[in-house]
């Protein structure tokens, strides 16, 4: 299940649409939306759908983030949660973000957008997302008991690193778990002020606990090397 974001210009409105395959690579498309957020009230310009989860009693849980001025790439955002019997619908958004900027002076004070979901073994939901302050991006953490009540951790968990490839700016994590922990794809961004000047490479890292990760010393995939500037976003 590929559930993709649709739209004719950027800011603009979204619409959520479904691609399925029994293989991977080849995708039978909606032909129609399934949602368009219309009928949020915490929208602004528009909402993007970010991660898909199945909850144990079959509900299928989505998140996604806002995107509430036409500016780019800094504008303001939360992350809301729609759900549904199944995967072709219906989705129903929930009335109120689940995870909102923090406190003015916080390092993600600006917005919170990206974010990637998984449940572990445990049973416990951890939720990684992109903040953004005046002048940063980074990529943080948080916790829940049922998907819908966040915990944030008090500090990014990842953060651009001096003369590394991924400085200054980390942003839209895509996290799974498996046996041996979790392992993050991830941008590192030359700048989130100037829209024309981005650069963006994708990166891996590991980690045991979702909150210390081990980083992939050069990019795992660079848009660079094809002599352009941006892949902007993976899976």
């Amino acid at each position: 299940h590929v559930f993709r974001n649709g739209f004719r210009g950027w800011p603009a409105p979204v619409g959520v649409a479904l691609s399925t395959s029994s293989d991977g690579l080849t995708f039978s498309d909606s032909p129609d939306p399934l949602f368009d957020f219309s009928d949020v009230d915490y929208v602004g310009v528009a909402a993007l759908a970010s991660s898909v989860v199945v909850d144990g009693d079959g509900t299928w849980v989505m998140y996604f983030y806002t995107w509430d001025d036409f500016v780019w790439p800094k504008a303001p955002s939360v992350i809301g949660r729609a759900t549904a019997p199944a995967a072709t619908g219906p989705w129903t958004a929930d009335p109120t973000p689940v995870l909102l900027p923090g406190a003015p002076g916080s390092w993600d004070d600006l917005a919170v957008r990206s974010p990637s979901v998984v449940v572990d073994e445990d049973g416990i939901w951890h939720m990684w997302f992109a903040g953004a302050g005046a002048d940063s991006a980074a990529i943080g953490h948080a916790v829940s008991a049922d998907g819908i009540s966040w915990t944030k951790d008090e500090a990014p968990v990842m953060v651009g690193e001096p003369d590394e490839w991924d400085q200054p700016f980390v942003h839209q994590p895509r996290v799974t778990v498996g046996p041996d922990g979790f392992v993050m794809a991830y941008a590192g961004v030359t700048t989130v002020t100037d829209s024309s000047a981005v650069v963006q490479q994708h990166g891996l890292a590991v980690s045991a606990d979702g909150i210390t990760w081990q980083r992939s010393a050069t990019p795992a995939l660079s848009a660079i090397d094809a002599g352009g500037a941006n892949i902007w976003w993976t899976a």
